[in-house]
């Protein structure tokens, strides 16, 4: 017997990815018609094993960079509409049209702004007060393709990555419902981005995640936060040692005018303080405990 659900065919690998996914399986008026995605992943700090919320009856394709074979098992699957959801590489264009529905993005920014890389990362670092959660179709640019739906964002002022990870995540359960109620009735409310408005962050390097005792105690802070779990952490090197930092806290105190930044303030058996270009810094969390630094040290 033929079901007359509409196909959807799901493709991520993220924590975000396996939150959206469950509500997909949730809803009995779908056919969940396959699932694309990865054993393991060298890049994504926030991986997650996507097979393991799926029934054993749905046929999984685990992705090894062969895109050829990618395509051919999703259009063997007949899927009416393709969700891409936390997923880094570029799908081909045609793949993207091939379902009659189209193909669903995720981007968590407020789009058109903030297109590109690590968008929660840098919402933090660069202070932002608010970012947001966009779902969009496809179409073969960088999340650029038409919004179908969109939620604003506030960010807290000591707002972590997890903590705006968490928000993202609720605010894409909720569209996630509310665009499957748009896929039962054929048709997804379309608004077309204002390329003017656009701009496009850039991939983090390494260096990117590197303190700099010179920038200030607000400017380090955010750094750490934004690099917190479930990503890798800011650090710095301290007696040829990589020392990951999770937590700091901004000393309103008067700092010393004739210290140099990275001198070590104050230090005891966990924490320490940081003179840093502007105010000084309190180290609560990292990963030094046994090489710890002494106080009249320079880091």
């Amino acid at each position: 017997m033929t079901s007359n659900k509409k196909k959807i065919l799901y493709i991520g690998s993220v924590q975000m990815s396996a939150e959206f996914l469950s509500v997909v399986i949730k809803d009995s008026r779908f056919e969940l018609c396959g699932l694309v995605t990865k054993n393991s992943s060298r890049f994504n700090a926030d991986f997650y094993p996507l097979a393991e919320r799926v029934p054993s009856s749905i046929p999984v394709f685990y992705f090894e960079n062969n895109l050829m074979e990618m395509e051919t098992w999703i259009r063997n699957q007949s899927p009416d509409v393709i969700f891409c959801f936390g997923w880094s590489h570029i799908l081909p264009k045609e793949l993207l049209k091939f379902p009659k529905l189209g193909t669903l993005g995720f981007h968590p920014t407020l789009l058109p702004a903030n297109r590109g890389r690590h968008p929660l990362i840098w919402a933090i670092v660069l202070g932002l007060q608010e970012t947001g959660s966009t779902f969009f179709m496809m179409e073969g640019g960088v999340d650029d393709g038409d919004i179908v739906s969109q939620k604003k964002i506030l960010l807290a002022e000591n707002e972590t990555a997890a903590s705006l990870y968490q928000k993202v995540i609720d605010a894409g359960v909720e569209q996630v419902a509310i665009l499957l109620n748009h896929l039962e009735k054929g048709e997804f409310k379309r608004i077309p981005q204002n390329h003017s408005f656009a701009n496009s962050w850039r991939k983090r390097s390494v260096q990117d995640g590197v303190i700099d005792w010179r920038m200030s105690a607000e400017s380090i802070d955010r750094l750490v936060r934004g690099l917190g779990e479930p990503y890798i952490g800011a650090e710095f090197v301290y007696k040829d040692q990589i020392i990951k930092v999770w937590e700091t806290k901004i000393i309103s105190s008067i700092m010393p005018v004739n210290r140099e930044p990275g001198f070590v303030l104050e230090s005891d058996a966990e924490v320490f303080t940081v003179k840093c270009g502007y105010g000084a810094l309190k180290v609560l969390k990292h990963s030094g405990a046994e090489i710890m630094p002494n106080t009249g040290d320079y880091l």
